[in-house]
């Protein structure tokens, strides 16, 4: 086996799932194959690290395929004479875009059907969590595994942000990290914090980093709820790229993660990097991915969680005793991961 390519429908800036490709990709060349990367839609500013799937001359001797969304790539996938491993990132259950966008909606219903009409086709079916393996494997999937989205941890350079440093290095900063959909429960985040400012300490900011371009309707619902709450300390930071990203991890002081389904949680893990202590609904995928760290939320009271962050921030053997727990799950997750996609790959030749 000499050629590994991978094929993906959207390969997007500033996205897990496109950053996956991209380290896989390293590895794969590390590893001594001939790898390139295919999509059906290629943002502008990546058109020299991937082609068209239209170009692809079928001489790939293992296809690795990410799965999330329904796209026409599938049915050439499909047709090539390949091996074929599938990578499932999970699918965002379908009424969540309800009445928000009509056209992801379509797209997350024809990725459903396609998983199921997969089944039998793929060689190896691999999640990206245990709870996508899982996934898969009560959906008929015979030979399923786990691979953890592979990250870059070395991109996550701060650059000493000294405009974010004074005006909030003093402050408790709460940050959220992810698309604004409405799966992800922003507005139950605003709330949370909305109590603790107002009632715990009014020395603290939420910076909510993500973008919305398929969700506009529920953004404009959040943006009038930030507007009505008149807190000035609520920022919206939109798409930040990597080195913004990690600046403003840098200056967080938590995690804030309520979010009612995930796949994987690519926010968790930075977090674990970033060594600040992470909150997150025990929901979907996100148990799986702390494993036994961070902070487990079972109760959506918004009054209840704000009091237990603060139970934590003031008690630095805590805090500090979860940051532990954190970077255990880290490097257990990531310590041999590049044996584990040798051994992937090892087992559909």
């Amino acid at each position: 086996m000499k050629k590994i390519d991978q094929f993906l429908p959207t390969f997007d800036k500033h996205d897990a799932i496109g950053n996956e490709t991209i380290e896989i990709q390293r590895l794969l060349l590390e590893l001594g194959y001939d790898s390139e990367i295919f999509a059906e839609n290629i943002h502008s500013s990546l058109t020299k690290s991937a082609k068209h799937y239209s170009e692809h001359k079928n001489n790939s001797d293992l296809i690795i395929y990410h799965h999330s969304i329904g796209s026409d790539i599938v049915n050439y996938v499909l047709k090539t004479n390949s091996k074929k491993i599938m990578i499932y990132h999970n699918i965002t259950p379908i009424p969540y875009f309800k009445d928000i966008n009509q056209t992801t909606a379509n797209l997350l219903k024809k990725g459903i059907e396609q998983l199921a009409y997969l089944k039998n086709r793929i060689d190896l079916a691999v999640g990206d969590s245990e709870f996508n393996r899982l996934e898969l494997e009560n959906l008929g999937y015979d030979n399923t595994g786990v691979l953890p989205i592979l990250i870059n941890f070395e991109l996550y350079k701060t650059q000493n942000n000294l405009n974010l440093q004074s005006k909030y290095g003093d402050s408790q900063n709460f940050l959220y990290v992810g698309r604004i959909a409405p799966n992800k429960r922003i507005d139950e985040i605003i709330k949370v914090f909305t109590y603790y400012h107002l009632n715990i300490n009014s020395n603290s900011n939420l910076f909510l980093l993500g973008k919305y371009s398929t969700s506009e309707n529920y953004f404009k619902t959040i943006s009038k709820l930030i507007s009505d709450l008149k807190i000035k300390n609520i920022h919206f930071v939109e798409n930040p790229d990597i080195e913004k990203l990690s600046n403003y991890y840098s200056i967080s002081t938590l995690l804030l993660i309520l979010s009612e389904h995930e796949g994987f949680c690519v926010p968790l893990v930075e977090s674990m990097h970033f060594k600040i202590p992470i909150f997150a609904l025990n929901s979907t995928a996100i148990p799986y991915t702390l494993g036994n760290s961070g902070v487990l939320i079972n109760d959506e009271n918004f009054e209840e969680i704000a009091e237990l962050i603060n139970l934590v921030l003031v008690n630095d053997n805590l805090k500090n005793s979860i940051i532990a727990k954190q970077t255990f799950q880290l490097n257990s997750m990531y310590k041999n991961i590049k044996k584990l996609l040798s051994n992937m790959i090892n087992q559909v030749k």
